[in-house]
């Protein structure tokens, strides 16, 4: 096991930029510090070449520094999600290439813009807010950081929404609407998160692409949970008949998740009487 150390120079980039560098392009383990919790100056790794030449300079390690720091400068002197949203327009809103299109992914934010705009008025948020989270909630997807760590989709959004002086709970509703299946404190992140799913679902449900009983490869029944858990975690009730495209089928569906999500103790208690009857 050897220890080598980041300068201090690279640390003003983001640490979900350098620790997913590390991790994907160098074989590196990220260190935090036992101190503060953040990333530290000093990473772990177990050579697989002769240590002397490591302590001699990794070229790999060179070149990926070299790709941080030019992240790093996009990110904070680039242009910020704003700058992005236009290039939505020629990029068609699907999962793969062989999947019938539900839109271009301008046209599916400005659905979820409008979708979280009317729930935050349902459920009492700011509704300014919430429309203007989702309408930068999927900016960051034509970022040069995006398409090299996809992991990092709604983190960077963040960043680039903290550097153009976003409010803060725009800012929060941006990282956390993407791959999170809990309710946030935050209510402007809820009503993007559950206006970006409906969008999900009722959209690929229009369209004829529902799961069956072999496979789900677009995440449908996870997008499903994701709003019945975040509907119960807040206590928030919103009838899904008032949503764009609902339908009898939709409401099956959920029907079908919210038994699953009892069984598995996340979604409304038996005595809880708002069940589905609520969002009919």
């Amino acid at each position: 096991m050897l220890i080598g150390s980041i300068d201090s120079e690279f640390m003003d980039v983001p640490p979900e930029i350098l620790q997913t560098s590390m991790r994907t392009h160098q074989k590196y383990f990220a260190l935090r510090d036992g101190k503060t919790g953040k990333l530290a100056r000093r990473f772990a790794l177990v050579p697989t070449w002769a240590a002397e030449e490591w302590r001699q300079g990794d070229r790999r390690g060179e070149r990926a520094r070299a790709a941080c720091e030019a992240l790093g400068r996009k990110i904070l002197l680039g242009p910020g999600p704003q700058a992005h949203i236009g290039s939505h327009a020629s990029t068609t809103s699907r999962t793969s290439s062989s999947t019938p299109s539900c839109g271009t992914q301008l046209e599916r934010v400005e659905r979820i813009e409008a979708l979280a705009g009317e729930i935050a008025k349902i459920i009492g948020a700011d509704v300014t807010k919430a429309k203007r989270a989702a309408r930068l909630c999927k900016a960051d997807l034509t970022t040069g950081v995006v398409g090299e760590f996809p992991e990092l989709q709604g983190a960077m959004g963040g960043y680039y929404a903290e550097h153009d002086g976003e409010d803060d709970e725009v800012a929060i509703a941006i990282i956390e609407h993407y791959g999170r299946d809990r309710a946030s404190e935050n209510d402007i992140s809820n009503c993007v998160a559950l206006a970006d799913r409906w969008d999900l679902l009722s959209n690929f449900f229009s369209i004829g692409e529902k799961p069956t009983g072999s496979g789900d490869p677009y995440a449908l029944r996870r997008a499903a949970l994701g709003i019945i858990r975040i509907l119960n975690d807040r206590k928030l009730r919103i009838p899904l008949s008032r949503l764009p495209l609902f339908t009898a089928e939709l409401l099956s569906f959920f029907a079908d998740r919210l038994k699953v999500a009892l069984r598995e103790g996340g979604g409304p208690s038996r005595s809880d009487r708002c069940g589905v009857r609520a969002w009919q």
